[in-house]
C-alpha cells in the first residue's frame, strides 16, 4: 500500500460504510459493502491495494441499481455526478481474491475463515478530505465474526482513521477463535484471532504467550505503545524446533501483530520466544520511514534480547550469546555498502541481517555511552519511554533524522545519537563492537560467549537486568 496519501485538505466528508459477509460452503465468499457519503462528493472511489480491481465484482447506485463504470487495471469507480447523501454498492469476490493472493501473504485462508489486507476490498476517495469521518459495520452469518484493528465502538462497528486506508492490516473474517487478555494497567486492550488449524498449543496457552511478551515490554515501557492491539495468529507446519516461524506489526489504522504459529508448539515453548517480543516492541515506537529500517528494526533487534533476559526467558549469558552472534550474521551479510544504503533498499537486496543486526549495533553503542556520559543515571530505556509517551501513537512517519534530533533534544548534553549514528550510517563496515564488548566483559572464543569481570562488567550486568518498580 502507499506510504502517503493524496489529502484535500478543504472539503470534509463522512463515510459510513455497511458490510455484509456472504458465505458460501462455510467459507466467507464475497463482501457486499453499501457506501453512504455526506458532504463533498469526490469524483472516484479507489482500492488501497491498486490490483484489487480484478476481484471487483460490480459497482452500482443504490438508489436505482444503476452500473457505475469500473477502470479494472486499478480498480477506479468513477462516482462523478453523484449527489450528496448518495449510496452505492460493491460486491468484492472473495473466493478469487484467496486464490490469487494467498501466495503474497496478503491473504491467508483457513477453514471457515479468511485473513486479508482491507486495501484489497476497502475502496475510498482518491482524495481524502483532512477533515474525514469514516464508519464501518460487519454483518456475518451466524458462526462468523470480524476481527479488525481498528477502534471498535460496538460489536462489529469500526472507527477507520486516515491510516486505515493508508498503511497495512489484516482483517478477519468467517469462524475463527476469539480470545481476549484480562485488562491489565499499563497494557493494551487485547484481542487475538486465532485461525483454525492444527496446533498442540492450547488457548490459554496462547493467550500466556502473549501475555509473556506484554511482560517483557513493562522492562522498558511504564505504559502501553497503543489504547488497543489485535493479534493474529496463523498456526502453520513446523514449530518442532522454532515455535514460531515469522511475524510483522502493522499499523493500519490500529495497532496489531500477525503471529506464524508451528503446529507443533506447545504451551511452555511459547512463553518468552523472540518473535512475540519483538513485534510486540514495534508498537511502542513512532511509525518510522521504510528507509529508517537500520533503527525502527536495529533498536527492536537489541530490545528482544535484553528483555528476554529481564524477563527471566534468558539468561545473561544466553542473551549475549544472541547478541554476538547477530552481530557476527550482520558482519558476513549484506551487499558491501553502506549502511543508510542497506537499509535503503533492503526490501529489494534482501540484506536483513546487516540492517537488522548493524542497527541492534549502533543501539548498544548508544546504550553504553548515555550509561557513561550519565554516570548510570540515564539509559536508553529512559529514552524509549521518553518516546513512546511522545510520540508513540502519532499517525505520520517519523524519518531518521526526525528522531535522531529528537533523542538528542531529549538527552539534552553534547550531541550523542547523530553523530555515533551517521560515523556507522555512512561506513561499509559493520559498526564497531569489539571494544565495547571487551570493556563490558564479554569475551568470544570460537564462537561461544564467555563473561568474565572487566572494567564494565556491572554495565552489562545492568543492561540485562529486571526493570525495578
Amino acid at each position: 500500500m502507499s506510504s502517503a496519501l493524496n489529502v484535500k485538505r478543504s472539503a470534509r466528508l463522512s463515510l459510513d460504510y455497511q458490510i455484509e459477509v456472504e458465505a458460501q460452503a462455510g467459507q466467507p465468499a464475497r463482501l457486499v459493502t453499501r457506501l453512504c457519503m455526506e458532504g463533498a462528493i469526490p469524483k472516484a472511489l479507489i482500492p488501497g491495494i491498486p490490483r484489487a480491481g480484478r476481484y471487483l465484482i460490480d459497482a452500482r447506485r443504490d438508489s436505482d441499481g444503476a452500473r457505475l463504470p469500473i477502470r479494472k487495471s486499478d480498480g477506479r469507480v468513477s462516482t462523478e455526478g453523484l449527489p450528496n447523501g448518495a449510496c452505492l454498492r460493491l460486491t468484492v469476490g472473495l473466493q478469487q481474491l484467496a486464490q490469487h493472493e494467498q501466495g503474497g501473504a496478503l491473504t491467508l485462508v483457513s477453514a471457515g475463515a479468511l485473513t486479508t489486507s482491507a486495501g484489497l476490498w476497502l475502496w475510498r476517495p482518491d482524495l481524502l478530505p483532512a477533515g474525514m469521518r469514516a464508519r464501518v459495520r460487519f454483518r456475518v452469518a451466524p458462526g462468523m465474526s470480524v476481527s479488525a484493528p481498528w477502534p471498535r465502538v460496538a460489536e462489529g462497528a469500526f472507527i477507520l482513521r486516515s491510516e486505515a486506508f493508508q498503511l497495512p492490516s489484516r482483517i478477519v473474517l468467517g469462524a475463527f477463535d476469539a480470545l481476549s487478555l484480562a485488562e491489565r494497567p499499563g497494557w493494551p486492550r487485547v484481542h487475538v484471532a486465532v485461525l483454525k488449524g492444527e496446533r498442540a498449543a492450547s488457548d490459554a496457552g496462547i493467550l500466556r504467550w502473549i501475555e509473556a511478551a506484554l511482560i517483557a515490554q513493562g522492562h522498558v515501557f511504564e505504559g502501553p505503545g497503543v489504547e488497543a492491539l489485535q493479534v493474529v495468529v496463523v498456526p502453520v507446519p513446523g514449530g518442532a524446533s522454532e515455535p514460531v516461524g515469522f511475524g510483522m506489526a502493522l499499523r493500519g489504522g490500529g495497532a496489531a501483530v500477525l503471529l506464524f504459529l508451528g503446529a507443533a508448539a506447545t504451551d511452555e515453548a511459547l512463553p518468552g520466544e523472540w518473535v512475540s517480543v519483538h513485534e510486540l516492541f514495534h508498537t511502542g515506537m513512532p511509525r518510522l520511514e521504510a528507509s529508517a529500517a537500520w533503527l525502527f528494526e536495529g533498536v527492536t533487534q537489541y530490545y528482544t534480547e535484553l528483555l528476554r533476559a529481564r524477563a527471566g526467558f534468558a539468561t545473561e549469558r544466553e542473551a549475549w550469546q544472541r547478541l554476538v552472534s547477530g552481530f557476527g550474521r550482520g558482519q558476513r551479510g549484506g551487499t558491501g555498502r553502506t549502511l543508510a544504503e542497506e537499509s535503503r533498499d533492503m526490501q529489494r537486496t534482501g540484506a536483513y541481517q546487516r540492517v537488522y543486526w548493524g542497527g541492534a549495533a549502533l543501539a548498544l553503542r548508544w546504550d553504553v555511552a548515555l550509561r557513561r556520559a550519565s554516570k548510570g543515571s540515564r539509559s536508553l530505556d529512559d529514552a524509549m519511554e521518553a518516546l513512546r509517551r511522545c510520540c508513540a501513537g502519532e499517525p505520520v512517519s517519523w524519518s531518521a533524522e526526525r528522531l535522531l534530533a529528537w533523542l538528542d533534544a531529549w538527552w539534552g548534553g553534547a550531541p550523542l545519537f547523530k553523530p555515533l549514528s551517521q560515523q556507522a550510517l555512512s561506513s561499509r563496515a559493520f559498526p564497531e563492537t569489539a571494544g565495547l564488548l571487551n570493556a563490558l566483559g564479554v569475551r568470544v572464543e570460537g564462537g561461544r560467549v564467555r563473561l568474565i569481570e572487566a572494567s564494565e562488567s556491572r554495565t552489562r550486568q545492568a543492561l540485562v537486568a529486571p526493570k525495578e518498580r
